[in-house]
């Protein structure tokens, strides 16, 4: 059996579970805060391959956790995830807002979700669309948490995993973990810095 061939790519720029109540140790992130208007922190990629019929199925799994270090009208509460209803479906999509209070956390869901074509001003990106909707509640202290699944239809549309935020604010915890069963030989590629980087591999 000829094994099926995969290149995963990670970029380093600069600088699923139920959702469950946060618990943020301060004290291990305060060389990261200062003057800082949030922190990533956590973000993470779980991406599981199967194949199906002789061909490949990937789940991408996303969980994204932002901390909100300040009150203010620049803190974009708008969010919009891009997906594709023929390449890279989007399922399982959950995003709450986590409320500080004296004794611990209010939980606050996104009730509100708007699915969108993807239309520009002056192109037509032929079947993108868009699920796009509003994080309630964000002020100081509060956190955002977004979870949600793609499911790719081809490996060409599996994206990137970048080691950072995109958002240029710090980043407190970010990791990539991949599942595939051993017909699937998996290679990968790395650019930037990769000194912080640690790799770990183990069998099933």
């Amino acid at each position: 059996m000829h094994k099926i061939v995969f290149l995963i790519l990670f970029g380093f720029l600069s600088a699923l579970v139920s959702a469950q109540a946060p618990v943020v140790n301060m004290e291990s992130i305060k060389h990261l805060i200062e003057n800082k208007r949030a922190i990533v922190l956590e973000d993470h990629d779980e991406i599981e391959i199967k194949i199906v019929k002789g061909k490949p199925e990937i789940l991408n799994h996303r969980r994204e956790k932002i901390l909100y270090l300040k009150d203010g009208h620049n803190l974009s509460s708008e969010r919009s995830i891009p997906y594709s209803e023929k390449f890279f479906n989007l399922t399982d999509l959950e995003a709450i807002t986590w409320i500080p209070k004296d004794d611990g956390f209010e939980k606050i869901k996104v009730k509100e979700i708007q699915r969108l074509s993807n239309i520009g001003s002056s192109s037509f990106y032929d079947d993108m669309m868009q699920a796009k909707f509003l994080f309630p509640g964000i002020q100081k202290g509060a956190i955002t948490e977004l979870n949600y699944t793609y499911t790719i239809s081809d490996p060409h549309f599996l994206f990137p995993f970048y080691f950072s935020s995109g958002y240029n604010i710090p980043i407190k915890k970010t990791s990539v973990k991949i599942k595939y069963p051993e017909e699937i030989e998996m290679k990968s590629a790395f650019f930037g810095d990769t000194s912080s980087l640690k790799k770990i591999t183990t069998n099933a």
